[in-house]
């Protein structure tokens, strides 16, 4: 395995005095990609946790795996902290998703630069999350402001919420209660989910 390179760590957005971060670790110009790239792909990982637990440090919360595995093949890794349920709400998620990604496609390379670093290829960011991540992920597939490669839900929240069956117009019901014997029970209704 290579050498965990030290992140860059940036500010993407600062709202009432608390800082919005995210960690950026460039692969090795010597990694193992075929083709050396000019600007790295990259692949944007957002934590588990429930979305009340978790934070960007590789450590505790990025896969092993995933995070030297995407730089070995010349991918950058981003892991962006987002806001956590607790005295906030949902919305608050969809914001951080959608300023994370306006910063890393249009601000990223500037900030780089400046640090003297590799660039970055904005034409070509993926997104991924582990439980809450991988909502997160689902979320930014939804709302992000720029085009994205790649949407990866690790055993993500929300299961198959973006399947046809859940994005269809309903027009009978799915699901109906009985109340025989004095318990409700839940039946679905196989003719309609298809």
């Amino acid at each position: 395995m290579l050498a965990v390179p030290k992140p860059t760590t940036l500010t993407f957005k600062t709202v009432l005095g608390v800082d919005y971060q995210l960690d950026v670790w460039l692969p090795e110009q010597d990694s193992l990609a075929k083709t050396p790239w000019e600007a790295a792909p990259v692949l944007c990982y957002y934590h588990g946790g429930g979305l009340c637990a978790g934070n960007r440090d590789w450590n505790a919360w990025v896969p092993d795996w995933l995070f030297y595995g995407a730089l070995e093949a010349g991918v950058a890794v981003i892991s962006i902290d987002y806001t956590l349920l607790g005295p906030h709400n949902g919305t608050h998620v969809v914001d951080d998703v959608r300023d994370a990604m306006r910063f890393i496609h249009d601000e990223l390379n500037t900030k780089l630069a400046e640090l003297s670093k590799r660039r970055i290829d904005p034409k070509r960011i993926a997104v991924c999350g582990s439980s809450a991540g991988g909502y997160v992920s689902y979320i930014a597939g939804i709302h992000s402001p720029v085009p994205l490669k790649a949407i990866i839900s690790f055993y993500g929240g929300g299961g198959e919420f973006l399947v046809d069956w859940y994005l269809k117009e309903k027009k009978e019901p799915f699901f109906t209660i009985s109340l025989s014997s004095r318990i409700p029970r839940l039946t679905e209704r196989s003719s309609t989910r298809q």
